[in-house]
């Protein structure tokens, strides 16, 4: 290196343009000072520049421009880096090294830029720097499958921080696809904490069914009326047209009947129906009275 004294800053020949290549090894400019290395927020910029070429004298004495010619050096000089930058490697703001945290609480580096969150699909790793989530989430805070914070595609529930296809017996999807517990009478559901979201009972000592499971499912351990406990569908089943309660399936299982309808046998008889059939039974039982009486007389048997 050439200097014009003892100190950082006399670095170089009198008049002439300074450059790092009048600094000593492994050091650079800084205004007029040669460095070790460019501060926080500053590079070494070798922009092409063109300046007048000095010559020495004998024994490193003053520069003499008399033979100078025009020649394209390096300008080795520390440039600032883009404001979101805390280091960098050019002055553009994608060519960051690292982030400012004056530019974002918790900046994270992403193909040399500075972003306040890093992209979906990525995660702010110990660097400060973008890294690649697991496969199976679509945004994390960590690199293994148990580390997503949300889901999609074919893997839409998270469950303990993982995405399934479906979240596990007992738990339900929220309307942000986090499985969440079902109501506590629910083995399983539609919808999580509502008691009429059941899809399946809860064992339990007494045995509950399924109401209205087509819609909006209670468990409940007596079925309403017009229905009766199933136990292969573990639901509440429509009793049959005929009845107004029932015990089980079919027309022969009634246990109630409507107005102007009587229960014979388990079917449900209208009471019109009901009355004519007793007014032919009571003919029929008659008839056969008089029969009976006629018989005897004839028979000489008769006691009156």
């Amino acid at each position: 290196s050439v200097c014009t004294g003892p100190l950082a800053t006399n670095c170089g020949l009198p008049g002439a343009p300074r450059t790092s290549a009048h600094c000593a090894p492994g050091a650079s400019l800084r205004g007029s000072t040669c460095m070790q290395a460019c501060p926080s927020g500053e590079f070494l910029d070798f922009t092409p520049a063109t300046y007048a070429s000095y010559t020495y004298g004998e024994g490193g004495g003053n520069a003499s421009s008399s033979n100078a010619s025009n020649a394209t050096v390096g300008s080795g000089r520390c440039s600032s880096c883009h404001a979101s930058c805390l280091s960098c490697h050019g002055p553009g703001e994608d060519e960051c090294d690292a982030c400012s945290p004056t530019y974002q609480s918790k900046p994270c580096l992403d193909g040399g830029r500075c972003f306040a969150e890093c992209p979906d699909g990525t995660f702010r790793s110990s660097t400060g720097r973008s890294a690649a989530c697991h496969s199976s989430c679509s945004t994390c805070d960590g690199p293994d499958a148990a580390d997503c914070t949300g889901c999609a595609g074919e893997l839409p529930a998270r469950h303990r921080g993982s995405c399934f296809a479906a979240c596990p017996a007992g738990f339900a999807a929220d309307s942000f696809g986090q499985c969440r517990s079902c109501h506590g009478s629910c083995l399983t559901c539609s919808a999580p904490s509502d008691a009429s979201a059941c899809t399946a009972c809860e064992p339990t000592a007494a045995p509950r069914f399924l109401q209205n499971a087509s819609s909006g499912a209670t468990c409940v351990s007596r079925c309403a009326d017009g229905t009766f406990p199933d136990a292969a569908s573990g639901s509440c089943l429509a009793c049959d047209p005929s009845c107004l309660d029932c015990g089980g399936a079919g027309s022969s299982a009634c246990t109630a009947c409507g107005q102007k309808e009587s229960l014979r046998s388990g079917s449900c008889v209208s009471d019109a129906v009901t009355s004519s059939r007793s007014e032919a039974e009571a003919y029929a039982d008659l008839r056969g009275i008089s029969e009976s009486i006629k018989t005897s007389a004839a028979a000489g048997t008769l006691d009156l």
